[in-house]
């Protein structure tokens, strides 16, 4: 890295401070946005930033005039039936990924779906497996979704990304690759969007849904409901 990058920006004071705005706070909490544009040059550039004084990380933007370098990754994660062990859970693509953005940068990468499995929602949330093991339709289907089960659910959503974006090599990844991500069933529950009507309608379903949707929105698009293309 030194070989390829003699100069530092701070050094030559080449940098400058990029005020972040709060997009939302709960459970203690706060996500942080920051605004960042730059200008493409006639080759790529390295983009370093730090977040109050910590560690430097960089990411990469193309040549102006020139494709950019996109990486496409799905299926990030193991479905509950699977043993992530004995697959050296999922490090060794991202080590992969990461060796080649060292020699050839990538400038973007696009996630097909699943960015992270939510599957163990029905082990991990006991309100919801109490209702997935209701057999009676009727008293399924019309079964309230109570503000202890979006409770429930807030919490378990919330720390399965905080997992996910602040350990391993995904998060190294995360951080150092600009990232544009589809939503797809694990990110909320396995199947999710492809049971029967009354199911996906029944208002634990909608409500679990919505829950999902939240998260997804904050990490993968980092933005919140509330927000549209005319702010």
């Amino acid at each position: 890295r030194q070989r390829r990058i003699p100069t530092d920006g701070e050094k030559m004071s080449r940098f400058k401070d990029v005020r972040g705005f709060r997009l939302h706070a709960e459970r203690g909490c706060t996500f942080w946005r920051f605004n960042i544009e730059v200008e493409l040059q006639e080759k790529q550039q390295r983009i370093a930033y730090r977040i109050n004084r910590g560690p430097c990380m960089a990411f990469w933007v193309p040549a102006r005039a020139h494709a950019m370098n996109m990486m496409f990754h799905s299926c990030n994660g193991f479905s509950a039936s699977v043993n992530p062990d004995d697959l050296s859970g999922p490090d060794p693509m991202w080590r992969d990924v990461l060796n080649n953005h060292q020699s050839q940068p990538f400038h973007v990468m696009i996630g097909g779906g699943d960015q992270i499995y939510n599957d163990s929602l029905a082990q991990k949330c006991e309100l919801f497996d109490e209702w997935l093991d209701i057999r009676n339709p009727q008293q399924k289907h019309s079964a309230a979704f109570t503000a202890e089960m979006q409770d429930e659910m807030e919490e378990f959503y919330l720390g399965r990304y905080c997992m996910w974006f602040s350990r391993g090599l995904f998060a190294l990844a995360a951080s150092q690759i600009p990232m544009v991500n589809m939503y797809d069933d694990h990110d909320i529950f396995d199947g999710y969007g492809s049971y029967p009507d009354h199911y996906m309608k029944s208002p634990v379903f909608t409500g679990l849904g919505a829950v999902a949707f939240k998260y997804y929105m904050l990490f993968q698009q980092q933005t919140v409901l509330t927000e549209t293309e005319n702010t």
